[in-house]
């Protein structure tokens, strides 16, 4: 007989946090607690203490822009074009931030698109073979039970037409497998477990999961356009910018600005126009950053939940807050996801049943062909009343068998725990603690990049002014 997959040696892989991951869980909280499951119990107080432990990177990032900008603000209305030198290396220090922010944005562009497409690819993949596994289950399970059925009212049949054999003259080894044979059949209740398979009847998983999977596959589709839309627009506004900014540069520098007719008008463009909008984008760079970080710090807090600290040990919370639930679909949650396939297999019960069928089987293939020699003689159809009926029913109950068997084979395949466990552990490991995570951790560290390289270009603005150190260049126009 099949083994049962209760006892197979396959449990679900433990989880090692990525890079990612380990970097946000260095976040100081200041004691406020992790359990991200606190924003759906309901408990208010819970909620803002959570909450609360996630505004360390938004307050840190929001305070240090704002004073940045307000200490240049305060020293430009204090200090006037004293604070601010015009030379060669504040030159120097402003075209490299600037090209260095082309060159981030770049990467930020490329790889941050790479990796959210990577990231929503897999979860595509995953939702789509969620779907097929689901739908299978719900298949392989009616078809189980058609099976068994069947089996039992073979074996009935079966076991009506052993009890009504006479039949003196028949062989002894033959009478002795007819008897053990017929001992078994006297032993299985087809009734009670014919209540045992009604339990699994019409599970409807898949229907069930349809709903989720189209929310699920909208969202993600949204999730992609997106980030798509963000890395586009945001990069054709900080590219042009910072393109305006280092050109109106490099012309001042070597005094091309002031022989372009209209400097003047140009002049004051860059002054009032193009600089605050780029302090603005700088404030939307600041803000993206703490939104990212929230999201960072959120998908942090599910791949290191509870005891286990893994995503698992995050379902097991939500799980046992959760009272909706039925217990048959905790039951599969727990032995599919969260207990890896160490504990009870909702599906045992079934799993015994094929058991014994299966021994029943193949009892009646070896009945059936060690007797079939002998009904199939003409001289011994006098012999035993009732022969061509047994002859008959052990035929059709080995055909009826074979074909459970094949049922059975499928059922067993679908409901491995190892089949539906490693796709859960590409969902939660890999896509969503390794996948996702790394594509916000790559836009927050890129963001943060650029943000810092902007603040720097603000500070070092003085390269628009003509160089004091050389005289002959004092006639160009002044931008800032």
């Amino acid at each position: 007989s099949i083994p049962n997959p209760t006892m197979a040696e396959y449990f679900s892989p433990p989880y090692e946090t990525s890079h990612s991951v380990e970097h946000f869980l260095k976040t100081p909280r200041f004691g406020h607690t992790t359990d991200v499951s606190d924003i759906l119990n309901g408990d208010s107080h819970d909620t803002q203490d959570y909450i609360t432990g996630l505004l360390f990177i938004p307050i840190f990032v929001l305070v240090l822009s704002f004073l940045w900008l307000f200490g240049l603000a305060v020293l430009k209305c204090t200090c006037g074009d004293r604070f601010f030198a015009r030379n060669k290396v504040v030159r120097g220090i402003y075209l490299l931030a600037a090209i260095a922010i082309v060159v981030i944005f770049a990467l930020f562009s490329a790889q941050g698109n790479a990796a959210v497409n990577d990231s929503v690819d897999t979860m595509q993949e995953i939702r789509e073979r969620l779907h097929s596994s689901f739908m299978n289950l719900d298949g392989a399970t009616a078809s189980f039970q058609a099976g068994a059925l069947k089996t039992y009212d073979s074996a009935t049949i079966l076991r009506n037409n052993l009890d009504s054999l006479d039949c003196d003259g028949f062989p002894v080894p033959l009478k002795s497998e007819m008897t053990d044979l017929l001992d078994t059949l006297d032993k299985l209740d087809p009734d009670q477990n014919k209540e045992s398979i009604a339990r699994f009847q019409n599970l409807g998983i898949g229907d069930e999961f349809s709903d989720i999977d189209a929310d699920t596959e909208e969202l993600l589709e949204k999730y992609n356009k997106l980030t798509q839309r963000i890395c586009n627009t945001a990069g054709i506004i900080v590219i042009i910018m910072v393109i305006f900014f280092g050109v109106g540069c490099v012309l001042s520098w070597t005094g091309i600005m002031a022989k372009i007719p209209g400097a003047r008008i140009l002049g004051v463009v860059y002054s009032w126009v193009l600089l605050p909008l780029f302090v603005l984008v700088m404030v939307l760079s600041a803000v993206s950053i703490a939104v990212l970080g929230i999201l960072s710090l959120i998908s942090t807090d599910v791949c290191t939940g509870g005891p286990t600290e893994s995503p698992e040990g995050t379902l097991r919370i939500l799980l046992d807050d959760n009272s909706e639930l039925s217990q048959d679909a905790r039951d599969y949650l727990n032995y599919y996801i969260i207990d890896g396939c160490r504990s009870k297999n909702p599906f045992e019960e079934l799993l015994e049943l094929q058991s014994e069928i299966q021994d029943i089987s193949t009892k009646v293939y070896a009945t059936t062909r060690s007797t079939s020699a002998f009904f199939n003689d003409i001289a011994n159809e006098g012999i035993c009343t009732g022969s061509n009926e047994i002859s008959n029913s052990l035929k059709v109950s080995n055909t009826t068998f074979t074909v459970a068997e094949s049922l059975f084979a499928a059922f067993e395949k679908e409901t491995s725990c190892e089949h539906i466990n490693q796709i859960f552990v590409s969902l939660l490991h890999q896509a969503i603690c390794d996948e996702f995570a790394g594509a916000v951790h790559w836009m927050f560290g890129t963001n943060y990049a650029m943000l810092m390289l902007g603040l720097i270009m603000l500070t070092t603005y003085a390269a628009f002014h003509p160089d004091k150190s050389h005289p002959d260049k004092s006639e160009q126009i002044s931008t800032a």
